[in-house]
């Protein structure tokens, strides 16, 4: 082995280890919520999330079925390093995403968020209030939700 592919492949673990240890922090804090949810991984490793006997709210967003809170999930655009606004898909800051999710659902004691490029978004959001906020996914892929009114259940997995 070379030094060079030593080098590599322990980058590489490093790597893996970390999106890991996101991955089953968000699984707990998920957990701790006790939500009504699945979770399973893809071929190439990364979480999907099914969360049932969710309940629409305004704007795209759900009341998930969890035990004693009361838990909003909300996806919003996140790409090139700039929030969307969930109504008309205008640029704006972190603080103003979640003050406008703050005001449209104050009796949310925690919300779950979905956007693409969660770890940037992660970083985005690190100066802003966030105490109730928990993005799930991890790295920088792209992430799509999709709602089944049928079978009453939203799943985000990677696009």
């Amino acid at each position: 082995m070379t030094i060079e592919t030593f080098f590599k492949k322990d980058k590489s673990q490093d790597l893996n280890n970390k999106v890991e240890n996101s991955e089953n922090s968000i699984l707990q804090k998920l957990n701790s919520f006790g939500l009504n949810y699945e979770y399973k991984k893809d071929k190439d490793g990364k979480l999907i999330y099914q969360f049932n006997n969710v309940k629409e709210a305004d704007g795209g967003a759900f009341w998930l079925d969890s035990k004693d809170m009361k838990i909003l999930f909300q996806t919003f655009h996140f790409d090139e390093g700039k929030f969307k606004n969930p109504t008309d898909k205008s640029e704006i800051t972190s603080d103003e995403l979640f003050k406008y999710i703050s005001e449209k659902f104050p009796d949310a004691n925690e919300i779950v968020y979905s956007c693409c490029h969660p770890d940037d978004a992660k970083i985005a959001l690190e100066n802003t209030p966030n105490n109730k906020l928990l993005i799930i996914g991890s790295g920088s892929s792209e992430y799509k939700t999709i709602h089944n009114s049928n079978k009453n259940f939203i799943k985000v997995l990677p696009a």
